[in-house]
């Protein structure tokens, strides 16, 4: 696996809404690495958002996004869940991974903030 590093600025402000709520809740962020090297043309991005409040127990994804055809970063995402999966006292986390051909390039997953204030 390369050396590079993967950096998720998951400006991840996880509005929690309300079911009632009009607007879905959203996280978005952007994804970038250090280094200047290009992506391989086959390169895919996969971020997902995943419910990791219970300890020694596998992550529970509840939000998933591919993007191809990936053309220098930063490489912005924005991913939605279904409202009635989300627990405003849960712990979540945003992972981001590259492939390449099928096989791991690059990973990186930070814990994403939620923002209990403004539930919309």
């Amino acid at each position: 696996m390369s050396q590079r590093v993967l950096l998720l600025c998951a400006a991840a402000a996880l509005a929690l809404a309300a079911a009632s709520c009009q607007k879905p809740p959203e996280v978005t962020g952007t994804v970038t690495y250090r280094g200047r090297a290009a992506m391989p043309a086959a390169a895919v991005l996969e971020v997902q958002l995943a419910d990791v409040s219970k300890p020694n127990a596998p992550a529970v994804i509840l939000a998933r996004r591919t993007y191809t055809s990936l053309v220098g970063p930063p490489y912005h995402f924005a991913l939605r869940p279904d409202v009635r999966n989300l627990d405003p006292h849960g712990t979540y986390a945003v992972q981001a991974r590259i492939l390449v051909g099928g096989k791991l390039f690059m990973v990186y997953t930070r814990r994403a903030a939620v923002d209990r204030a403004n539930p919309t």
